[in-house]
């Protein structure tokens, strides 16, 4: 990219050129309005001085003194050399100071007055001048013409002019070097932030953005980056985690049908035995890759398109298929009401398997199933209890993340790979809903709540 490109300045020298760019013209312009006006104001007064010179001379005619030493040759009363004078009648002028032209340097005025800006009225010489005709009023047709040097003036202006010229390109390049100043102190803490960021170059390395103090937007900007970071490590923890526990769980039977094809091999036992075995592995397998691919699905897919569901589903019917699969214990199940729910018939068919699966596992006896409608909170309640060991208080909420498994369920007897749980919890979630363990007091037992919102139809 060319260096001469906008596009390739830093944001330090764009901030300077454009704070230039934006004063520039508007000094220029007050520039030229200043001088225009000091132009005029001058001028206006030197007419003044004119005028007043002119009707000076004007009375002195109409008292019958031309305040001369002559009839033909006047001299300005007012304002020395600078002031030059004329009389002039019907028949053209009549007397004037030394050196003027013969013609008349402003028109007749009339009973008001004339002006008007002339130049070279004398021999050999180039200034401005503004004339002011007056007139005498004593009927003679007769009028005075006060003309006064504009060299003055002239020289004020450009002055002025001279000035401005270096002034204003001085201001601006003052306001870009003051504007790139301040914007290298402004982005000073962005800075900072690029080189610290530029450190990090993996999650969970807990390096943190420095946050400037206040409460502008650049502190905001580091606040929200830090959060970002820890939201970040976070995930990198939880893949972590999870691909270990996969990789532990996966091993697990893997290994198991492993060690039973070399005892076999090493020592041929019943083949009915070591069939029955490896299917109850390979099933184990199935059972926990595809509860991995469920949870890698949910996470791939966006959580706005999770949560869209058109289906209008009979909650009471997913329940029933399901509490009539055969199981260890007894299912009861207990129906008030007939709550609907928007959702996905197969994802709330799956809640249904893991919690009553869940149960199953750990019950003593019984398992016992409700379905009820929340009126006043317009949600279907689906409760899950068995009559088992329970759930501690501390650990109530941590047994619906993924691979967490209580120190009673750790045996190969319990079965369950600690994602039945977790993956009922995001079921729920996709649908609006809630999962909670709660006691089954007065009863031992945990006793698993899920509350789905009802369908608008």
């Amino acid at each position: 990219m060319s260096p001469l490109s906008p596009t390739g300045w830093s944001v330090r020298v764009r901030t300077g050129v454009a704070a230039a760019l934006a004063l520039a013209p508007v000094l220029v312009l007050a520039s030229v309005a200043a001088v225009s006006v000091q132009r005029q104001d001058l001028t206006d007064s030197a007419a003044l001085v004119a005028e007043e010179q002119a009707r000076t001379q004007a009375r002195d005619l109409a008292q019958g003194s031309t305040g001369t030493s002559n009839d033909s040759e006047l001299d300005g009363s007012l304002g020395g050399e600078e002031t030059l004078l004329q009389v002039v009648g019907p028949d053209g002028v009549i007397a004037a100071s030394a050196g003027l032209t013969d013609s008349a340097l402003a028109p007749d005025p009339g009973t008001g007055i004339s002006r008007t800006m002339v130049r070279a009225v004398v021999e050999g010489e180039a200034d401005r001048f503004v004339a002011v005709g007056v007139t005498v009023g004593d009927g003679s047709g007769r009028y005075v013409v006060a003309a006064r040097s504009l060299e003055t003036v002239d020289e004020a202006t450009g002055s002025t002019t001279r000035l401005l010229a270096i002034g204003v390109p001085a201001v601006v390049l003052l306001v870009g070097l003051l504007s790139w100043t301040l914007a290298g102190r402004a982005l000073a803490p962005v800075e900072r932030l690029r080189r610290t960021a530029s450190e990090i170059t993996h999650t969970g390395s807990g390096t943190r953005l420095p946050e400037p103090p206040g409460d502008d937007e650049v502190a905001h900007l580091a606040s929200t980056l830090n959060q970002m970071l820890d939201r970040l490590d976070a995930s990198a923890r939880s893949q972590r985690q999870f691909v270990a526990d996969a990789s532990h769980e996966l091993r697990s039977p893997v290994a198991t049908i492993r060690t039973l094809l070399e005892v076999d091999a090493q020592a041929p036992g019943d083949p009915d035995d070591l069939r029955a075995d490896l299917l109850g592995e390979a099933a184990r397998l199935e059972r926990l890759v595809r509860a991995l691919l469920s949870l890698a699905r949910r996470d791939a897919t966006d959580p706005q398109r999770r949560r869209d569901h058109d289906q209008e589903i009979r909650l009471v019917d997913v329940v029933e298929t399901e509490t009539r699969r055969p199981r260890r214990h007894q299912v009861t199940l207990e129906v008030a009401g007939d709550p609907r729910v928007a959702g996905d018939n197969q994802a709330l068919a799956t809640l249904v398997t893991n919690l009553l699966d869940n149960a199953d596992r750990h019950a003593r006896s019984r398992v016992a199933v409700s379905v009820t409608v929340d009126v006043s909170r317009r949600t279907a309640e689906l409760v899950v209890a068995d009559d088992g060991p329970g759930v501690p208080e501390a650990e109530r909420d941590r047994i619906f993340d993924r691979f967490v498994r209580l120190d009673e369920a750790r045996t190969r007897d319990a079965g369950g790979a600690g994602l039945g749980l977790a993956i009922a919890r995001a079921v729920v979630e996709d649908h609006g809903g809630t999962l909670v363990c709660e006691a089954a007091a007065p009863a031992p037992g945990a006793r698993f709540v899920a509350r789905l919102p009802l369908s608008d139809a």
